[in-house]
């Protein structure tokens, strides 16, 4: 009796043995596979942010490049300052703006010839028979030959002086109505559009030669604007002309218009 007790408790003691010898092999091979999904698990977290932050880098880097570019190019933009009327500009009609050989801004206005020199305005005006002062007001266009300056006006035509800013009136007639000029330096003239026709002044003579819709084939007397190509080749524009002078001694043919203009 005792010995089959025995040998039933030695039998379910060395099962519960296997078993449990079972049940740890189960429990490490879990543990093996856990612990292997796991390395793999933050193998793949480490590689997502080491490309994460290789692209962050790769952001910033760009963004840093673009950043030098754009400070760059910010100090090559042209800055703007608005001036008017509250800064000194005697009109806020403004018709032409050139520069002088010294820097100065010549302004001409609807009410008189204003020079800017970067800080403040000098305004110039004409004046009822004193001569040395500007044809007109209303100033339409300026052409500088060194330092004199061709300015025209709606009541006539005057050169001044850049230094001294003294003015003389050229005599150009009726024509007085000037609305563009145009410097030829290399046979000293200057060609003057009119609104009663197209003058050539001889600036060293003084002399004029008037062309007009009476004594040549230009369509209309209104000239609104003068052009001289590289070629030497001259344009004038009124209502319906174009206007083409290849050599000013000479009359040419374009289109069949013939212009006289010797």
């Amino acid at each position: 009796m005792k010995s089959g007790c025995y040998s039933q408790f030695f039998s379910t003691t060395l099962n519960n043995f296997y078993n449990y010898n079972g049940n740890l092999r189960t429990l490490r091979d879990k543990l093996f596979f856990l612990e292997d999904t796991l390395l793999r698990t933050v193998a793949v977290l480490i590689k997502v942010y080491i490309d994460f932050m290789n692209q962050i880098n790769k952001f910033f880097f760009l963004s840093l490049i673009f950043l030098c570019f754009g400070m760059l190019s910010l100090g090559q933009i042209t800055q703007f300052e608005r001036l008017g009327m509250v800064d000194g500009l005697s009109s806020s009609t403004v018709y032409c703006i050139k520069q002088d050989a010294y820097g100065f801004i010549w302004m001409g206005t609807d009410n008189g010839l204003n020079i800017y020199n970067g800080n403040e305005f000098k305004h110039f005006f004409s004046e009822p028979r004193n001569t040395t002062t500007l044809s007109g007001n209303v100033i339409v266009q300026i052409v500088f030959d060194d330092d004199t300056a061709f300015v025209a006006t709606s009541s006539g035509l005057c050169m001044m002086d850049v230094v001294t800013k003294k003015c003389s009136h050229i005599n150009i007639g009726a024509h007085v109505g000037v609305g563009t000029l145009l410097l030829y330096k290399e046979a000293n003239l200057l060609w003057v559009g009119t609104t009663s026709g197209l003058i050539k002044y001889d600036i060293g003579t003084k002399q004029i030669k008037v062309f007009n819709s009476t004594n040549s084939n230009i369509s209309h007397d209104l000239i609104r604007s003068i052009y001289k190509d590289s070629d030497g080749n001259f344009m004038d524009w009124d209502f319906l002309l174009t206007l083409f002078l290849n050599n000013v001694h000479k009359s040419v043919s374009i289109k069949n218009i013939n212009v006289q203009i010797a």
